[in-house]
């Protein structure tokens, strides 16, 4: 990461070098784990007598679903099948982070569950150091920098309202809490919930500045590194990639590379992953299992409007006052910024080929609203303020009325940790343990290759 940041840094003296800068990244990391980690160890904890905790709290049926694609790393898959039905069906190389952490368990020797916990851990800390580093890029007042880190480490919507209000439909439609609901609205949720929307941000942050910078410079290098990022979050959503392509390349066409080497640069990190890319789309449309698999979500909708705003509501409020101050510096940065929300906007909101990904191009939201927000704050509302010491206050309020509902995630599953849903009955019983042998044993009524795929997914 140092060497990454080196390549990328602003001009000397912006920022302090060595490893002094990576101190605060780094510990707000190791904390944002620990914090994390404090209801899943509660529920491990506080688990009754013949009881065992699932292991998760948030999302529990869609965790379940990525334990199943593990399990197909762990027996030495590289390629997905559907485990949620008898029917056969040709391998897709999807999921392919889920797949690299069954692999990983394997090797390690470690469950499956303990990986995936592993892997939210390491996120917190790898987020947090590329967030920095995609920060320090945009935003050069330390002040801003420092309010824009903890905004998006810590910062969650207002879904608590809607909530409160009892749920109120709003012109016809069911409102709904989506930031308790969709971790990639947020980087703390994410962490806290399912490890791989965390990294596709990871991947985002990492790619953003390199991606800008190898244009800035013409650099091939820089370019190359950038693709490496986004292949690696083109594994977790391949639709991604092409939101954050279309971003760069509105804002490489509305402010030109000053050599050729810098459209060469650009087109050469978004080359790097095109191939998987387009790999996963045939796949998409030309395996049944795969759209059997898809067309199963929610993802074909857009977030209903009304909820969607509470969800992002103290990150858009500051956003909406720092596009202004966008619009007027046109810097490539800006527009790339601008134009990742109005593609974003136009994907979620107007008819398009997008289909049943179109929830999966939020991933990483976080990222411009937070930097635009942190702008907006320091540019617009704070300069307007006499007292000094309001100033000081004011940013530090903003982020712990963002946390809010970030405080009450981590906190209220503790307050139900033994309740049916979160715990299971011991399953391996000597009793049961001689059933399951019996069950498995060649003649069985389930040792049949279907039973076997239905009861190896679950």
């Amino acid at each position: 990461m140092a060497a990454v940041s080196d390549a990328v840094a602003a001009p000397a003296g912006a920022v302090r070098k060595g490893l002094g800068e990576w101190t605060l990244p780094l510990a707000t990391g190791l904390v944002l784990a620990l914090v994390t980690a404090a209801p899943y160890v509660y529920g491990y904890l506080a688990q009754p007598h013949g009881q065992v905790f699932l292991g998760f709290f948030y999302l529990g049926d869609d965790a379940n679903t990525y334990l199943a694609k593990m399990r197909q790393g762990f027996e030495g898959a590289w390629s997905w099948q559907n485990r949620y039905t008898t029917e056969e069906s040709p391998g897709a190389y999807l999921f392919m982070f889920w797949l690299l952490l069954g692999h990983i368990a394997a090797i390690a020797g470690l469950p499956l569950i303990v990986v995936f916990h592993l892997a939210r851990v390491a996120a917190a800390v790898a987020l947090m150091a590329a967030a920095w580093l995609c920060i320090t890029h945009f935003i050069q007042d330390g002040g801003a920098r420092l309010f824009a880190f903890f905004f998006l480490a810590f910062g969650l919507g207002m879904g608590y309202v809607i909530q409160a209000l009892g749920h109120p439909v709003v012109f016809g439609n069911p409102t709904d809490t989506l930031d308790w609901r969709m971790p990639e609205l947020t980087a703390f949720y994410s962490i806290l919930a399912l490890p791989h929307f965390a990294w596709s941000g990871v991947f985002a942050a990492l790619g953003i500045p390199l991606t800008l910078k190898a244009i800035e410079r013409g650099d091939l290098r820089l370019g190359a590194l950038a693709g490496l990022a986004w292949l690696g979050q083109a594994s977790i959503h391949p639709q991604m990639p092409i939101l954050m392509g279309g971003a760069v390349a509105a804002a490489m066409l509305l402010r030109r590379p000053a050599t050729k080497r810098g459209w060469v640069a650009g087109a050469l990190a978004f080359a790097i992953p095109a191939p998987y890319i387009l790999y996963a789309y045939f796949a998409f449309i030309g395996n049944p299992e795969v759209q059997r698999w898809t067309f199963h979500s929610k993802n074909s909708l857009p977030p209903e409007a009304f909820s969607f705003l509470f969800a992002i509501a103290p990150q858009l409020l500051l956003a909406l006052v720092g596009i202004p101050g966008a619009l007027r510096r046109r810097s490539r940065e800006d527009l790339f910024l601008i134009a990742w929300l109005v593609l974003l906007a136009a994907i979620l909101y107007l008819p398009n080929p997008a289909g049943d990904l179109r929830r999966r191009f939020l991933d990483g939201l976080y990222i411009p609203l937070v930097i635009l927000g942190a702008r907006g704050m320091f540019e617009v509302i704070l300069p307007r303020i006499r007292s000094a010491r309001a100033r000081r206050l004011i940013p530090f309020s903003y982020v712990a009325f963002a946390a809010v509902g970030s405080a009450f995630l981590v906190i209220a599953p503790m307050l139900v940790a033994t309740e049916p849903q979160y715990v299971m009955s011991r399953p391996y019983t000597t009793t049961r343990r001689r059933r399951r042998r019996w069950a498995c044993s060649p003649g069985s009524p389930t040792s049949s290759p279907s039973t076997r795929r239905i009861t190896s997914g679950m």
